[in-house]
């Protein structure tokens, strides 16, 4: 999330689906791989290696903690939107780099960023699930609370709620808010498809220059961290889309 839009070395992670003490652990492979991707130039951002695939952080779904578990060809380590790529594609894709990346600009957020400056951030950030079922009455303090500042939203299908939330949501932008809205499928979107679709509230909001953020096909982690820096960095809402 901090550094997706720099020119820094991007951050290449792994770990182990099956423990290196068991008789097959795939942790010897994951790390060679680590090493093999390293010496590519693959753009900013963060990245895992599994399975032989290298998943953009924003898309990538580990389903189950049984390692046997397979889903999708890829034991069960899931690209929703199906960004993950081989490690051979990568390798062709990106060449070898000649030279080291240069360090971004130094007023960059990746730069003068702090643990307690994100801590902060992250303890005005909401995420309001549907798929919780929680009580309008719960739901109604925490997006009305002063003290937030960013609400994600994960409403049903292609972004659909009710009526009642739907007037929360005009309050909490018209309070300019960062309200941001997110699909819980796992294989999320959202469309202003039917008419409960939280995206029609820019119908009513266009002429007082606020917005619901479209969220596009991100998940509510990726969509929570994102509007987390947007707060650090004090974006208004159209800024942040």
């Amino acid at each position: 999330v901090y550094t997706f839009d720099t020119n820094l070395s991007p951050l290449i992670l792994t770990g182990a689906n099956k423990f290196f003490k068991e008789p097959v652990s795939d942790i010897s492979q994951n790390i060679y791989d680590v090493m093999r991707v390293s010496t590519g130039n693959l753009p900013s951002g963060g990245y895992w290696i599994f399975s032989k695939q290298v998943f953009p952080a924003s898309d990538f779904l580990r389903i189950t903690p049984y390692a046997s578990r397979a889903i999708d060809s890829d034991h069960n380590f899931f690209s929703p939107h199906v960004k993950a790529e081989p490690i051979e594609n990568i390798l062709k894709k990106y060449k070898r780099r000649i030279q080291k990346n240069t360090i971004t600009t130094t007023s960059h957020i990746s730069q003068t960023n702090t643990l307690q400056n994100m801590f902060t951030a992250m303890q005005k950030v909401i995420t309001v699930d549907l798929s919780d079922l929680n009580e309008l009455q719960y739901e109604m303090q925490k997006i009305l609370d002063p003290n937030i500042k960013a609400i994600v939203i994960a409403g049903h299908g292609y972004g659909n709620a009710s009526f009642p939330l739907k007037e929360l949501c005009i309050q909490a932008i018209l309070q300019n808010k960062l309200v941001i809205l997110v699909s819980r499928c796992i294989v999320g979107e959202v469309l202003e498809k039917w008419t409960p679709s939280l995206l029609k509230i820019n119908q009513e909001l266009n002429t007082k220059g606020k917005r619901i953020i479209n969220g596009h096909k991100l998940n509510k982690h990726v969509a929570r961290a994102l509007v987390t820096r947007a707060v650090q960095e004090n974006l208004d809402q159209e800024k942040t889309q």
